[in-house]
């Protein structure tokens, strides 16, 4: 191998000798030192995401691949919402197109993750790359990791509500009262999405982060008129509106 078709050397009378990288040999010099070159690896992310694009029917998922595809053809330059690293690169389509597959369902983070990508560890180093596509596509938005991972029904935990007072809603065409629960009931965030409320009869409605308080609260709700919630856990919009 003839090292200077890799390199030049220009002496500086001041500085004395510069060594210079041939850019009219780069494939050589990708090949002295054991690396892929760049376009070789940009070529190969192109096909994947032409794949990936042939594969899916979601317009905010077709958008973003054009995006990607006409950055790396026409700029020459690495996916923005991608990481560089294959493996990973590989991963973060995997969980795009699970979103995908998985439709309305939610579900949670670790059934998702067990049912298409089979690695919690790898994900955490791929999910705010999923969640930036995600922001930036779908919902074209200012939002929270959290809460868009919950808006497309990939939840970390499922929540529970507990509340107190003259509840009336609907659930799958029956009717529930749960003012017959003087000492109040706790449903879980999906079960409170099902609801449709027909009527909250109350004179006031009374937030509660300390259970201990809730309890202590819920004794006389009744007879005072109340409708208690227990926050405790912070609960998000959609786990509070039915």
């Amino acid at each position: 191998m003839e090292m200077s078709r890799i390199y030049g050397l220009y002496c500086n009378p001041n500085y004395g000798f510069s060594v210079f990288l041939n850019l009219e040999n780069l494939e050589k010099a990708y090949c002295a030192a054991k690396r892929e070159p760049k376009n070789a690896i940009l070529n190969r992310m192109a096909e994947k995401l032409s794949r990936f694009k042939k594969e899916t029917k979601s317009e905010w998922l077709l958008g973003f691949a054009d995006f990607e595809i006409e950055r790396i053809r026409e700029k020459k330059i690495y996916p923005a919402y991608l990481p560089k690293k294959e493996e990973l690169f590989n991963l973060t389509l995997k969980a795009l197109k699970g979103i995908e597959q998985k439709g309305d369902e939610e579900v949670l983070e670790r059934v998702f993750i067990k049912r298409y990508l089979k690695d919690s560890k790898k994900f955490e180093r791929v999910k705010s790359k999923v969640f930036g596509v995600i922001k930036d596509f779908l919902f074209k938005e200012d939002i929270e990791e959290d809460e868009a991972f919950e808006r497309i029904g990939i939840l970390k935990t499922i929540e529970e509500i507990l509340f107190c007072g003259a509840l009336k809603v609907t659930v799958a065409g029956s009717i529930l009262d749960f003012s017959a629960f003087a000492y109040g009931i706790s449903l879980n965030s999906l079960s409170v999405r099902e609801m449709e409320i027909l009527d909250i009869s109350c004179s006031r409605i009374i937030t509660v982060e300390n259970k201990a308080n809730y309890y202590e609260l819920i004794k006389d709700a009744n007879s005072k008129g109340d409708f208690i919630v227990y926050l405790g856990g912070f609960y998000s919009p959609s786990g509070l509106t039915p």
